[in-house]
């Protein structure tokens, strides 16, 4: 008889557990169900899809903030602004670990768009917590990590080098504002060329003489690539030879030439210069040939 009333106590235990337990395992397929719901569907393009599964008064916060926005999106209309956005950046979501406890869902993701791959970082790592209450998303929060966050400052770095030496060419060079230079140009750079220069001033005279010699100057970067701290950039100019320059009395000729730029910058100014194949170039331009030296 004990025995028999041992048996069914256990019984007993484990069906109350299989109770309780049932609607904590339920919720909880039901919130990664929603979760997934929205991202699958933001991957499709199919916001409206998404939108279905959002409660009225959700909440999304992203760090660090996306350019342009403060990183909270209030409400469907400002997640709809938002989504769309993203798929338009054909955006997209990748789970690599994925935990759910009762209505709170934890996961890591990759994380692309078009933006990412131009900066060339390609996927980015994100880390997310999100709340769904009813069957809809309430609030989801997606946090960068550190790594992804280095790899992107880097490449924002990168690019915001090349601008700065996009604006000489652009500015500089070919609409003759030498006054920019004093914000590009370090107070003690050094451009090793011929001779070596050093300071705003030596780097802003040879471009003053460069666009009086050639006044209708237009500059053109064909590529330009930026590792580090460092730019490259192949440049091409074309402009009127109207006085004189390196000796040569002007000839009125329109010359096209081309050489190699490096510059080395710090906190947005360049520190160093390099120029490659400048005098060459535009000699050779000017219809002058390089003649072996005499046995």
């Amino acid at each position: 008889m004990n025995k028999w009333r041992s048996v069914l106590t256990i019984w007993g235990m484990m069906l109350s557990l299989l109770i309780v337990s049932t609607p904590v395992m339920a919720q909880t397929n039901a919130t990664e169900s929603v979760v997934r719901g929205v991202i699958d569907a933001i991957n499709a393009g199919d916001v409206d899809g998404a939108l279905a599964l959002v409660a009225e008064d959700a909440v999304i916060t992203l760090f660090p903030p996306p350019p342009g926005t403060a990183g909270v999106f209030q409400g469907k209309e400002e997640i709809r602004g938002w989504w769309q956005g993203y798929v338009a950046g054909h955006g997209y979501t990748e789970f690599t670990a994925f935990h759910t406890f009762g209505n709170t869902a934890v996961w890591s993701a990759r994380v692309g768009d078009d933006a990412f791959t131009q900066l060339g970082v390609g996927e980015l790592e994100f880390d997310g917590v999100g709340v769904v209450q009813g069957g809809l998303l309430k609030s989801y929060t997606w946090s960068m990590t550190e790594a992804a966050q280095a790899r992107l400052e880097a490449a924002l770095a990168r690019e915001s080098n090349k601008a700065v030496l996009q604006r000489a060419y652009d500015q500089v060079f070919s609409e003759g504002k030498l006054e920019l230079l004093d914000e590009d140009i370090a107070p003690d750079a050094v451009d090793h060329s011929f001779p070596e220069l050093t300071g705003v001033d030596a780097f802003r005279q040879p471009i003053a003489e460069l666009r009086a010699a050639f006044p209708d100057l237009q500059v053109t970067a064909d590529l330009m690539i930026a590792e580090g701290d460092f730019v490259m950039a192949l440049v091409t100019f074309t402009g009127t030879h109207e006085s004189e320059f390196l000796g040569i009395p002007p000839t009125g000729q329109q010359i096209t030439w081309s050489h190699v730029d490096i510059n080395r910058l710090e906190n947005g100014k360049v520190v160093e210069a390099w120029h490659i194949g400048v005098p060459a170039a535009i000699l050779q331009a000017l219809g002058y040939q390089l003649v072996p030296p005499a046995e």
